[in-house]
């Protein structure tokens, strides 16, 4: 008996070094995508400020390659200066600056950056988990804050 628990409690030790061997691998393949800035995160969800969360069917992504965004995103919410026609929205390419990659609370990976749309300037941050869940939270002077949430992509 005792045996058969002293070979049970070494197999659990093997079994959860081996799972956090793995989300270490996990956790270092987010961050050399974010730090080489090739990457791309397909977006599944939209969180407005005000309104329900909205479940997205259509293939809306942000891709970051190199000194270049382009930003396929939906916006929801409240406008507070539009261009005549409507604008582009959050549907455009542009250079980043001030791009800032730094590690976050419970293995979290973080990454900054501005990008100037033909509308206006906009602050992109993004939080990956280990295993590549992402949260975008896109702040604009003349947009209601809005956030996305979908799963990063090593390009």
């Amino acid at each position: 008996m005792k045996k058969t628990m002293g070979l049970a409690i070494l197999l659990l030790m093997a079994v959860s070094c081996a799972t956090s061997r793995q989300v270490s691998v996990k956790q270092q393949h987010v961050e050399s995508a974010l730090a080489s800035k090739a990457f791309t995160i397909d977006v599944i969800r939209a969180y407005p400020m005000t309104g329900p969360t909205i479940s997205l069917s259509a293939p809306y992504s942000l891709t970051v390659k190199g000194d270049s965004v382009v930003s396929h995103l939906p916006y929801y919410g409240r406008a507070f200066s539009v261009p005549y026609g409507g604008g582009a929205g959050l549907h455009f390419s542009g250079k980043l600056s001030d791009y800032q990659t730094h590690p976050g609370k419970k293995n979290m990976s973080l990454a900054t950056f501005t990008v100037q749309s033909p509308d206006d300037v906009l602050n992109y941050s993004i939080q990956v988990s280990p295993d590549g869940n992402s949260t975008i939270i896109v702040q604009s002077k003349n947009l209601q804050t809005i956030q996305f949430s979908g799963r990063l992509e090593k390009k």
